[in-house]
C-alpha cells in the first residue's frame, strides 16, 4: 500500500538531444489504483522537429524498477515550409560563350512543411561575376 507521495518526471529532448523541456509532479496513489496526469507547465513549440519524450516515475522504494519509464517519440511540423535543398546546373565554375551557350538551371525544392503546394514560384538568377542566386 504505497501512501508517501513521488515523483513523476517528464523530459522532452529535440532531435539534437538537447532538453526543450522537463516537469515534475508529485503524486499520491493508493494500492491498485491508477491517475492521469496533467503536467502544469507547458511545452513551447518555438522549434519544429521530432521530439523524444521520456516520461518516469521516482519512488525511492520501488521494487520492480522495470516498468517504471516509458519513451515515446512525436513531432512539431510547421504548415507551410518550402526551402531549396541543392541546385545542380550551372556546376559552380562551369564556364559558358558569350552569346552562344543556353543555360537551363536545375534545383530542388523541398516541402518541409505538412501542407501540399501546388505552382510553387520558383526565381533562379545568375548574376554576372557571382556565384549562383537562388531566389524563392
Amino acid at each position: 500500500n504505497q501512501s508517501a507521495p513521488f515523483d513523476v518526471i517528464c523530459d522532452i529532448t529535440n532531435s539534437f538531444g538537447q532538453k526543450v523541456y522537463g516537469d515534475t509532479v508529485s503524486v499520491t496513489l493508493k494500492s491498485n489504483d491508477s491517475l492521469n496526469i496533467t503536467f502544469a507547465k507547458r511545452m513551447s513549440l518555438n522549434n519544429y522537429g521530432k521530439m523524444r519524450m521520456r516520461v518516469y516515475t521516482n519512488l525511492s522504494s520501488d521494487k520492480v524498477l522495470d516498468n517504471d519509464t516509458m519513451n515515446g517519440e512525436f513531432d512539431i511540423v510547421i504548415r507551410h515550409d518550402v526551402s531549396v535543398e541543392g541546385y545542380f546546373d550551372p556546376i559552380e565554375g562551369q564556364k559558358f560563350e558569350l552569346n552562344t551557350d543556353r543555360v537551363g538551371p536545375v534545383i530542388r525544392v523541398v516541402n518541409n512543411g505538412v501542407s501540399n503546394k501546388n505552382n510553387i514560384r520558383v526565381t533562379s538568377r545568375i548574376r554576372q561575376g557571382t556565384k549562383v542566386d537562388r531566389v524563392i
